[in-house]
């Protein structure tokens, strides 16, 4: 904040209790009237974008598994097990300039996909299921939400309710 033109915009995440809201800032264009309400199109569009966050998982369960304790905002990604040139280049399309992690099950296939994907990402962030779980499907939510913490993502983690006493 601090030009005269800067207006401050709270957006609600329904059913994520540990982050409700996100504090976006946007700079106004002059003709904007402040006794007026400002339409959605200039809150959500214009100079004003977060970074979009990506994980390419193997298959569509890995994918659900994960969808359970993240944000709808993540893009989950497969490679369905599979990956050539022109698998790649829709993923490299699909990511774009955003943040991408890849976390892949800890088996020989899964280490060959990581491999192509280190490749082809190298800045990307590496989320590591333990050795003795099915692979990233069956890996308990609890050990998900904690790999997720380490890799920095505890903002788009939809944590599970408590349970009473």
């Amino acid at each position: 904040m601090g030009g005269p033109h800067d207006l401050l915009f709270l957006r609600h995440f329904p059913g994520n209790e540990d982050f409700p809201v996100e504090t976006v800032v946007k700079t106004a264009p002059p003709s904007v009237n402040y006794n007026e309400s400002v339409s959605s199109d200039f809150i959500s569009g214009g100079d004003c974008q977060q970074m979009s966050i990506t994980i390419i998982v193997e298959g569509k369960n890995d994918r659900s598994r994960l969808r359970r304790v993240l944000v709808p905002e993540v893009e989950i990604l497969c490679t369905f097990g599979t990956l050539n040139t022109l698998k790649l280049e829709s993923l490299r399309q699909k990511v774009g300039d955003g943040e991408v992690y890849l976390y892949m099950d800890n088996d020989s296939s899964g280490k060959k996909i990581r491999g192509i994907l280190r490749d082809a990402f190298p800045d990307a962030g590496h989320i590591y299921t333990r050795r003795g779980y099915a692979g990233v499907e069956g890996t308990p939510d609890e050990y998900n939400i904690n790999q997720l913490e380490k890799a920095g993502l505890e903002e788009f983690i939809i944590y599970p309710e408590p349970i009473p006493f």
